[in-house]
């Protein structure tokens, strides 16, 4: 189950993601565009390798609270709702979401069996987004992250977060200016 694998591979996760060439391949790939998809797509080829769920997703939330999933990896179609469900709680409640069942979990209501880890995309003092891992299977524990870990993950999604921040920021401002046109 996803809790277990994250357990065991804690170690190897943290000595990867404390080589600097690992963060800075990381910041490389995030900046090479200005486009929010792109910017999360490139976040997702990296999280492939630290988060080993069926399915990853980038969530974020537009200035209307509206949160929409703009990139995913895996069988992640049959859970849209509930990604996006999960995107908005972590941006609305500024905090990480774990859970062995999203089923049982009373923060998301109809949840499908399910394990969840989802990781704050923070930038700017507030939180633009999730990076969302789920498993369509339920764990024997709740997913728990090392303390070490989890600041090594936080440290590793902050370019990611200030490059799509930017980029929204950016399409936000050339929207208004088409329309000012």
């Amino acid at each position: 189950d996803l809790a277990t694998r994250l357990r065991h591979g804690a170690d190897a996760l943290q000595e990867r993601l404390d080589r600097l060439d690992t963060f800075v391949e990381l910041i490389r790939s995030v900046n090479q565009t200005l486009e929010p998809r792109k910017v999360a797509e490139a976040l997702l080829t990296h999280a492939q390798g630290w988060l080993p769920a069926a399915c990853l997703a980038v969530g974020i939330q537009d200035e209307q609270d509206a949160v929409s999933v703009i990139a995913e990896r895996g069988p992640c179609g049959p859970f849209a709702e509930h990604l996006q469900k999960i995107a908005h709680w972590v941006t609305q409640h500024n905090e990480d979401f774990m859970t062995a069942n999203l089923q049982h979990d009373r923060r998301i209501i109809g949840g499908p069996e399910a394990t969840v880890v989802a990781l704050g995309l923070r930038a700017r003092q507030r939180t633009v987004g999730a990076l969302i891992a789920l498993e369509p299977a339920r764990s024997s524990n709740d997913p728990k992250i090392p303390a070490a870990l989890h600041s090594a993950l936080r440290v590793m999604l902050e370019p990611p977060a200030l490059a799509l921040d930017t980029a929204l920021h950016l399409q936000r401002a050339e929207a208004l200016s088409v329309t000012d046109d």
